[in-house]
């Protein structure tokens, strides 16, 4: 099965996602409600939180040092949060973080 173009063949992705998407794409084959009902399970366990935390995690390399972004979004954001902890965190390096919400 080729996936090329899609989340789960992203580094970034959380695993969760991987693991949801690669279900539905072998369920699709069977049918079309199948692969939905995969997904219906999937949103219920997040939301019952019946997953693994580590699951939900997305991993980015930031590619300035936090107070150089002039723009902000989920990776700058996160190492700017890792800055003001004390955390040393530094172009290149990677920032690991969850999204609750579309919020910041």
């Amino acid at each position: 099965m080729v996936t090329a173009g899609i989340g789960m063949e992203q580094s970034s992705t959380p695993e969760i996602v991987k693991k949801c998407q690669k279900e539905m794409i072998e369920a699709v084959y069977e049918s079309r409600e199948e692969a939905l009902e995969i997904l219906e399970e999937y949103i219920s366990r997040v939301r019952n939180r019946e997953i693994d935390l580590e699951d939900l995690i997305i991993e980015k390399k930031i590619t300035r040092n936090p107070e150089d972004y002039k723009s902000t979004n989920r990776s700058a954001e996160a190492a700017k949060r890792m800055k003001r902890k004390g955390i040393d965190i530094r172009a290149g390096q990677k920032v690991r973080y969850i999204v609750r919400d579309q919020n910041y």
